[in-house]
C-alpha cells in the first residue's frame, strides 16, 4: 500500500525526501520562501523524486488569502521565515533582526487538495510553520476528520506568540475535532497526534521517538 503525506513548511527538504527510504511513500510539500523553494526543488531532482514528490511555492493558511511573509536578511535563518507579526526570533546573538517582506498567496489544505483534484487518503501531515500551525490545522479540518492522518506539529510558545495564541491551543483544537492521542516530549518542540493508534508514529518518524502520550476518550 502507498503512503501519502503532506509536508507543510518543507524548507529545503527533509521529511519530503523520506520517499528515498521507502518507495511506498509519496509527498506533496509546501514552502513559501522562493529562494528556499528553489533549493527544495533541486534536492527533489537530485534524489530523482519528481514522480513521487510534488512541491508548491505557496503559503498554507486557514483560508485562501494573500499574506506578508517576513524573511530574515541573514540567509542562514531562512528557516525562520514567518507570516507572524513582529518576528523577534530574527534578532539574537549579534544579529540585527532585519527582514524583508514578500507578498505571498496562501491556500487552505482543504481547498488546495480539492482544487488539484486530489482525493487520495492523506496518511500523515508534518507542519512546521514558525507559529502558524493552528491556522494550518483549521484549514485542513475536512481532511483531518475524513482521513484521520497522523500528525507531527511544531509546538513552541515562542513562535505561536507572534500569532496571538498559545501552543496549548493546538492540543485543545485536536482533542476537540476527535484526535484521542497527543504526544509531546519533555524538551518540547514537537507534538505528535494520532486519531486512535499511537503506534502509527513510525509512519513519519524513522527515528522512532517515544513521546509521552496524553489520551482523551
Amino acid at each position: 500500500d502507498s503512503i501519502f503525506f503532506l509536508d507543510i513548511g518543507a524548507n529545503a527538504g527533509s521529511f519530503c525526501l523520506l520517499p528515498v527510504l521507502d518507495k511506498r511513500m509519496k509527498c506533496w510539500c509546501y514552502e513559501p520562501n522562493k529562494e528556499v523553494y528553489e533549493i527544495l526543488e533541486e534536492n527533489i531532482s537530485l534524489n530523482s523524486l519528481e514522480g513521487r514528490v510534488k512541491s508548491f511555492n505557496i503559503g498554507v493558511w486557514e483560508k485562501n488569502v494573500v499574506k506578508e511573509l517576513k524573511i530574515p536578511v541573514d540567509p542562514s535563518d531562512s528557516g525562520l521565515s514567518t507570516f507572524g507579526t513582529n518576528p523577534t526570533r530574527f534578532k539574537y546573538d549579534d544579529k540585527s533582526g532585519e527582514y524583508t517582506i514578500e507578498t505571498m498567496e496562501c491556500k487552505s489544505l482543504d481547498s488546495h487538495l480539492s482544487e488539484m483534484g486530489m482525493t487520495e487518503k492523506v496518511d500523515g501531515i508534518k507542519i512546521d510553520t514558525e507559529g502558524a500551525e493552528l491556522f494550518v490545522l483549521h484549514g485542513a479540518e475536512s481532511i483531518l476528520k475524513r482521513d484521520k492522518p497522523f500528525l507531527i506539529v511544531e509546538y513552541d510558545d515562542k513562535n505561536t506568540a507572534a500569532f496571538g495564541y498559545k501552543a496549548e491551543d493546538i492540543k485543545h483544537y485536536l482533542f476537540h475535532i476527535g484526535y484521542k492521542y497527543l504526544g509531546t516530549f519533555t524538551q518540547g518542540g514537537d507534538l505528535y497526534a494520532s486519531w486512535d493508534n499511537p503506534n502509527g508514529a513510525p509512519i513519519l518518524d524513522p527515528g522512532n521517538k517515544k513521546p509521552t502520550w496524553e489520551v482523551r476518550f
